[in-house]
């Protein structure tokens, strides 16, 4: 099975440091620019909130609880979900499950979960896990 596919495809949760592959995440949003993705992943605990830049396939991931991780992962490169759930607009907030929420800004986004850990992901460049 392959770790991604596009469209109502599934994304690998596996992008996080410690791969679960049979985990997946749906493309649930994207900025308005398209630069930037993100999904909840499905399949195998634990959930987690899955966001990547297409540019370069840059990736983060973390669970409602946990800390961010975050790499380089090369098969998110090019990675531009056509038929994605939502098209978040500049300042825009977006929340799922009390767990996760995600502003995104003409230069990124920044989500955080529960415990107030998170990232600012930039569109072209740049990432900041806290």
């Amino acid at each position: 099975m392959s770790m991604f596919r596009v469209g109502t495809a599934l994304v690998a949760a596996g992008a996080a440091l410690s791969f679960v592959p049979s985990a997946s995440a749906v493309a649930d949003l994207s900025t308005a620019d398209k630069a930037l993705y993100c999904g909840i992943s499905e399949g195998e605990p634990p959930i987690k909130l899955i966001c990547w830049r297409a540019k370069d396939g840059y990736t983060v991931s973390m669970t409602r609880l946990s800390r961010p991780t975050g790499r380089l992962y090369r098969p998110n490169r090019g990675n531009r979900d056509p038929v994605v759930g939502r098209k978040l607009q500049f300042g825009q907030p977006w929340s799922i499950a009390k767990s996760w929420t995600c502003i995104s800004y003409r230069d990124g986004i920044t989500c955080v979960n529960r415990t107030g850990h998170g990232w600012s992901l930039g569109s072209r460049a740049g990432a900041k896990l806290f």
